[in-house]
């Protein structure tokens, strides 16, 4: 099973990145006017046909590849909307749009998976399916994990991580559900760790918490006191850089920058 959800995945990035490499081809072809005969992804039989005004749209059974068909791409054609009478910088424009497209959609998805890693997230649940094992075990959407294991929860990505990377189906929740904290086991499969389905809400609190720490030991740092142990300064330019590093990587990295009383 686990084979063909992967076979199945592949399947849909190479179709969605043939598609859009063809779509490259063809939107281009169309807007220099040159006339597409056949738009089609995948080869070998059909399985699905359209014909429209001057293109036949097709879906092939074998999905790894595709290809636009253009009058007078493969021989000469007297056409005046053929592919060979076209000025050549409108047929480098058409040849290359298939690569072209397929980098600003690259580019698009790296920004987004940036974004979406640069996003702070806490440990209230916001969302829990009830098909879900936490759900079935007692989670509920508007608790606050507190420790997990004994270990206390900082981020959504700790409760994730500690669970992923146990070798054990039991976990207990310390949760915080209306004021009152609650211990709770929660079963989940060790087959069926990848499948969590806990969103966690965005959270500020504890890099705005971060940043106020990074001011103090910048303010300590600024003031140039001459300490007896210098161990201990050094121990403090390390946790500024290391706590510095930390709150550079989420949003309110802003509003730091902004507050900063000395920056270095």
């Amino acid at each position: 099973m686990g084979i063909m959800i992967s076979v199945i995945k592949i399947i849909i990035v190479l179709g969605t990145l043939i598609t859009i490499h063809e779509l490259g081809h063809f939107l281009v072809a169309k807007a220099c006017n040159v006339k597409v005969h056949k738009f089609a992804i995948g080869f070998g039989p059909r399985v699905w046909k359209k014909q429209g005004k001057e293109t036949e749209y097709t879906l092939r059974l074998i999905p790894f590849g595709g290809f636009v068909q253009l009058e007078g791409e493969e021989e000469r054609s007297e056409d005046a909307r053929a592919f060979n009478n076209k000025p050549i910088y409108q047929r480098i424009l058409i040849v290359a749009a298939g690569a072209t497209v397929n980098i600003i959609f690259a580019l698009v998805v790296y920004f987004f998976v940036v974004q979406s890693a640069n996003t702070y997230y806490g440990t209230q649940i916001v969302s829990l399916p009830e098909t879900s094992y936490e759900y079935v075990s007692g989670l509920r959407s508007g608790d606050t994990v507190l420790k997990v294991n004994n270990k206390n929860m900082l981020v959504g990505y700790d409760i994730t991580d500690i669970i992923t990377d146990s070798k054990k189906d039991d976990f207990k929740f310390e949760i915080l559900r209306d004021g009152e904290k609650k211990d709770i086991t929660v079963n989940i499969p060790i087959s069926k760790k990848g499948l969590l389905g806990i969103a966690y809400n965005v959270d500020k609190s504890y890099c705005l918490k971060t940043i106020k720490k990074c001011q103090t030991i910048e303010k300590q740092l600024a003031e140039n006191r001459v300490y007896d142990n210098q161990d201990y300064v050094v121990e403090l330019q390390l946790e500024w850089a290391e706590e510095k590093a930390f709150v550079e990587n989420f949003p309110y990295w802003t509003f730091y920058n902004k507050n900063l009383v000395n920056k270095t």
